[in-house]
């Protein structure tokens, strides 16, 4: 595993990582943050739909980017069909490692719950699988990653029956929209990621 270095020359500000959740937008935990500190660099690099394996696949954007932080939430797409969840979390690092062999910081959100009322054999696995990574995440902070935002720990978001609740996730697997902090499911995200970046950033 790489011990992280000095950021490199030019790094400034933080990126964002993942799938649709994180796509950056102004309800979006990621976009709330980038507009309260406007004064940052931001690069949302998240894409709808991606799974991890095509997340890897654009590592050379936060390179491009050259950010001081780099948040990650993935898994909402793929993990339930992944070949294991060992496989799985080792790809994650894999990819972590690299971002913090040229030194980046590194902050990895736990994987929120999914609830599928048509298909609860994939809500069992998904959730059950959710929770190994979301263990081997927290396990992961000094080795593989800086710091854990942990989503999956909050009361409100966290548990499994959380996203069958429509005033925090509309569709069982997507937030609701933000509407300040701590209002509406991405408002809530947003309480726990600021803290995280804020500390890694040094504000």
């Amino acid at each position: 595993m790489p011990t992280p270095g000095a950021p490199p020359p030019g790094a400034s500000g933080f990126a964002s990582e993942g799938d649709s959740i994180s796509v950056t937008w102004g309800g979006n935990h990621t976009g709330m943050y980038a507009k309260a500190h406007a004064d940052l660099k931001h690069c949302g690099l998240a894409v709808g739909g991606s799974g991890l394996n095509s997340m890897i696949g654009r590592i050379d954007g936060v390179t491009a980017c050259n950010p001081k932080v780099v948040t990650v939430l993935i898994g909402a797409n793929g993990l339930a069909n992944a070949t294991s969840t060992d496989s799985w979390t080792a790809g994650l690092f894999g990819y972590t490692d690299r971002l913090r062999a040229k030194g980046y910081k590194v902050a990895l959100g736990t994987i929120l719950p999914q609830y599928h009322a048509t298909n609860p054999n994939y809500d069992a696995i998904f959730n059950g699988r959710r929770a190994v990574v979301n263990d081997a995440i927290r396990g992961a902070v000094g080795t593989h990653i800086d710091a854990v935002i942990d989503f999956a720990a909050d009361p409100v978001m966290g548990p499994d029956s959380a996203a069958r609740n429509t005033a925090l996730y509309r569709d069982g697997t997507h937030p609701t929209d933000g509407c300040g902090p701590g209002c509406g499911g991405q408002g809530k995200l947003f309480t726990v990621y600021a803290p995280v970046v804020d500390r890694l950033l040094g504000l």
